[in-house]
């Protein structure tokens, strides 16, 4: 978003590499939701999933992800975005898969609750860290950009996402007691 206020355009291969974690971003904001749809419903709360109701938001969380994945290999196909893009985001799609039979089985309602707002906010960060991964290969094996030009750079573009990494692995692998 800054970048477009600053230059004043809308660069179609970003918004097109991004365009499928928005849609994903949005599914898991309604998930988040989906977890409190019957104390919502109780102190009569308007949202969109107490206005929906859990069916139709379940089914419309498993078409935003059918979606995202399939605009993702459409805009391959039309070249505007690059394959390592694609592979590194559908490197996802097992997480995608898992959660929707997780929420499909009303897992939402359940003990493992915080598990699923969990697994959806870690997966609409994967995506974009998948995105910027492919970014990163892409630059790596591209004719355009020799890292041996300028090595910082791509150190410092490489740096970051995996730093992040790192750290949401630590959380995975080591529960913590207040969990």
């Amino acid at each position: 978003m800054g970048f477009v206020i600053q230059s004043g355009f809308i660069y179609l291969p970003v918004f097109f590499m991004l365009a499928p974690s928005f849609v994903v971003q949005f599914a898991r904001m309604m998930i988040m939701n989906l977890c409190d749809y019957e104390s919502d419903l109780i102190v009569n709360k308007r949202t969109l999933v107490v206005g929906l109701g859990p069916k139709r938001t379940i089914l419309i969380y498993g078409f935003s992800h059918i979606f995202s994945y399939s605009f993702l290999i459409i805009i391959y196909l039309l070249g505007y975005i690059s394959l390592e893009i694609v592979l590194t985001t559908l490197c996802t799609l097992p997480i995608s898969i898992w959660q929707y039979k997780r929420i499909k089985k009303g897992g939402y309602k359940g003990k493992i609750a915080n598990s699923i707002v969990f697994w959806a906010s870690t997966h609409s960060v994967l995506m974009i860290l998948a995105v910027y991964l492919g970014i990163i290969l892409e630059m790596w094996f591209s004719n355009y950009f020799r890292i041996g030009r300028n090595p910082n750079l791509f150190v410092f573009c490489a740096i970051l996402p995996f730093i992040y990494l790192i750290v949401m692995l630590k959380q995975i692998i080591i529960p913590s007691t207040h969990r």
